[in-house]
């Protein structure tokens, strides 16, 4: 399926492959794109309503697939970007994942697997990216400052401390939840816009690009608005600690 950044949606649905051991072996082919007239925003009922039909078949009860799907409502359905689901099969499920139950039990076990594919429309993007010089990123950077400071910092000092704080936290919710683009509330400079335009997971697919194949725009741009790779949070101390001569 593809997500377009105006929740414009196309998707496709592909025939089961069997899984064999030559890894050299192609088990199935399909157009990475799609055509402008596959885009449509009624075609989200369709593929949620196909995703539960599937998961159903599997043996999941139908208030058990659509809390499935309800639970990965934003990564899945609302997040711009090409990806393609499958059903995980059973044997590996339980080859990697065993599960045991003290008592007898019939058990269904359905898992849905996701891969994230860089789309052509994003290689577009990152190759502008890499082609903005410094300058040009520089400006636009400070730009986007001064844009975001006149939207929420107008009025009197007090004003703006009580009243666009809230307006902010409500606007910037709307913004990180997906239900508004920033550009519905400020005006955004071409590199960032263009940055914004990768979808959710822009850090990653930049960071990669600057890795693979880095340019001072790259380079750039990512110290500019210090672009960062997720780092996991650290084991709190008490699981690091252990005990040595009777000592913590």
């Amino acid at each position: 399926m593809d997500i377009e950044p105006g929740r414009q949606i196309a998707f496709r649905a592909l025939p089961p492959v069997s899984l064999t051991h030559d890894s050299e072996k192609y088990l199935a082919r399909t157009a990475a794109d799609f055509a402008p007239g596959d885009f449509s925003p009624d075609n989200l009922d369709k593929l949620k309503a196909g995703l539960l039909s599937a998961l159903v078949s599997e043996g999941l009860f139908p208030d058990e697939a659509r809390a499935l799907l309800n639970t990965w409502e934003e990564s899945y359905f609302k997040s711009s970007g090409l990806r393609l689901f499958f059903l995980v099969p059973r044997a590996w499920t339980d080859f990697y994942l065993p599960l045991e139950i003290s008592q007898p039990a019939d058990i269904r076990r359905v898992m849905v697997g996701r891969i994230e594919l860089v789309t052509p429309r994003q290689r577009n993007r990152l190759r502008e990216i890499a082609g903005f010089s410094p300058n040009e990123i520089n400006r636009d950077a400070c730009q986007l400052v001064t844009n975001y400071c006149n939207r929420f910092l107008s009025g009197t000092p007090q004003q703006a401390n009580e009243q666009s704080l809230a307006q902010m936290r409500q606007e910037m919710g709307q913004v990180n939840e997906g239900q508004k683009p920033l550009s519905a509330f400020i005006a955004i400079p071409q590199s960032y816009q263009t940055y914004l335009e990768l979808g959710r997971f822009r850090n990653a697919l930049v960071l990669n690009e600057a890795q693979a194949h880095p340019t001072a725009g790259l380079t750039d741009f990512i110290a500019t608005y210090r672009l960062q790779a997720y780092q996991p949070a650290a084991a709190p101390p008490h699981l690091l600690s252990f005990k040595t001569g009777g000592n913590p």
